[in-house]
């Protein structure tokens, strides 16, 4: 926000406390009344929702529980620099489920980019957003495999995406999840049959137990450049968002050729 000339307010856990000291329908509505855009980062995604519909400005998800949209802007963002092209792309995405994946789902179906999904018996997406997901992809052509083989979903894949196995707010439920997940810490030998030039991306924070030090540091690796494209999709949504904008550069092609 401020590179785009504007001033940013931080309200933390302990300053604001959404549904508690004050409903959310008050706490949007007094926020609305004070900025030109509200961006929320909350556990709910039900708490997410009432902040949009009660406020007045937009309302942007930072995250939920539920979706990370944000992220996944970045993410399209990093496979168009490196591959120039994002239909048509196959992207495997390896370990538990979490909002990014959701949201990585959503992205596929609507952008046309096959998706093939392996994560360990119980940690798979959720049912309804799956059929979503599905059923949008009928109109774009993507491809959908969910399953919970990691090598079959890395077979031939363009992209390798996973992300933390603690997800926001499931910190605390999941201590025995590195148990559970045992056998999907992408590395080498799991990749050996993956496309020819492959790339590596995560979320942030990342953790030895999810991928190994030779992937997420090696040249294959572009979670560095993703997590700086972070800040230039944010500052395009804010942008889009706050006033009528024109880009000065054409807009590029999001399929290959």
């Amino acid at each position: 926000m401020a590179k785009l000339g504007g001033h940013v307010c931080f309200l933390g856990p302990d300053d604001i406390h959404l549904g508690t000291n004050e409903s959310v329908k008050d706490s949007a509505r007094v926020l609305a009344s004070m900025a030109d855009l509200i961006l929320a980062e909350v556990k709910g995604q039900d708490i997410l929702d009432e902040i949009a519909n009660e406020s007045k400005v937009p309302v942007v998800s930072g995250l939920s529980g539920l979706f990370h949209p944000l992220q996944i802007l970045a993410d399209f963002m990093t496979m168009q620099e490196d591959f120039g092209y994002v239909r048509g792309l196959k992207i495997a995405w390896i370990g538990s489920c979490s909002n990014v994946l959701h949201s990585l789902m959503y992205g596929c179906a609507k952008l046309g980019t096959d998706l093939n999904v392996a994560t360990p018996v119980g940690y798979e997406p959720d049912s309804q957003i799956t059929a979503d997901a599905m059923e949008i992809s009928l109109k774009t052509g993507a491809s959908f495999q969910i399953g919970h083989d990691s090598y079959k979903a890395a077979y031939r894949a363009d992209v390798i995406v996973t992300d933390a196995w603690n997800s926001v707010g499931q910190e605390n439920d999941q201590r025995e999840k590195p148990q559970d997940v045992a056998g999907y810490q992408i590395n080498r030998k799991m990749l050996k049959e993956a496309g020819g030039d492959w790339i590596f991306l995560h979320s942030l924070s990342s953790h030895k137990e999810e991928v190994t030090d030779d992937i997420m540091y090696g040249e294959e690796s572009l979670v560095l450049q993703e997590a700086e494209n972070r800040m230039w999709t944010v500052m395009a949504v804010m942008l889009h968002l706050l006033q009528p904008y024109k880009p000065t550069i054409p807009m590029p092609k999001y399929v290959r050729g």
